[in-house]
């Protein structure tokens, strides 16, 4: 797949597998005085919801990662092939990262996080990114209530969203993301990718915890535009 990232109109067409590289993470979900273990992190998040919106017909999901070796690494790993996604991993030793959503959101509202000396740590330490060539590449800025900036270049537009009341800000970055990949797997415009991508914010943020709840229904993509498929 290849695309002029300076045009506006510009479609992403042929889109057979979404590789993803990082670190997910066990999380933490306070509940009724009560610790729910789930799973989380944000290429996890964004994988799952990308996952969710375009079903079984969209493309290969892939992460590149490591987990480890203990009982809580298999829980991980059978958690992530339940959600479709193909995990490429080296053989190491450990455990996976751990962070916990906050316990009282009003008075300390970050998150705690336990993740030096995890697998993903350590693999991602000694990984060796690729550049980009000098390509300039297509990009999204995320401002929260303000909505998202999108584009490339000097060439850029802000997409308004339809504010919201959050119970839970974790993962609306992540879903964010995955809402504005969907769209453009779909063959949709910029503009239109980066609306939808606001609307699946808003609805992650309407629930506790950072991956999609299961049965969460999200929004129908927006019909493919015409246009360039460059």
């Amino acid at each position: 797949m290849q695309i002029d990232a300076d045009r506006e109109d510009a479609h992403w067409v042929r889109v057979r597998q979404i590789t993803a590289l990082g670190e997910p993470l066990l999380e933490l979900q306070p509940a009724g005085g009560e610790i729910r273990l789930a799973f989380g992190g944000d290429v996890a998040n964004s994988l799952v919801c990308l996952a969710r919106i375009l079903g079984a017909g969209g493309p290969e999901r892939s992460l590149v990662s490591a987990l480890g070796d203990s009982g809580y690494s298999e829980w991980l790993r059978e958690r992530l092939c339940r959600e479709g996604i193909r995990l490429r991993e080296p053989p190491l030793a450990g455990e996976p990262g751990l962070y916990g959503l906050p316990l009282d959101p009003v008075r300390r509202p970050g998150f705690s996080y336990w993740r030096a000396g995890s697998a993903a740590s350590e693999f991602l330490r000694s990984a060796v990114a690729r550049r980009l060539g000098g390509h300039r590449a297509e990009c999204v800025i995320r401002g929260g209530a303000a909505g998202c900036w999108v584009g490339s270049g000097e060439r850029w537009r802000h997409i308004p969203t339809v504010p919201v009341h959050a119970l839970d800000t974790a993962g609306a970055g992540d879903s964010h993301l995955a809402g504005y990949l969907a769209a453009r797997i779909r063959g949709c415009a910029r503009a239109e990718s980066a609306a939808y991508a606001n609307q699946v914010a808003a609805l992650i943020v309407g629930q506790r915890g950072s991956a999609p709840r299961e049965g969460l229904t999200f929004p129908p993509l927006p019909a493919q535009t015409s246009g360039s498929t460059s």
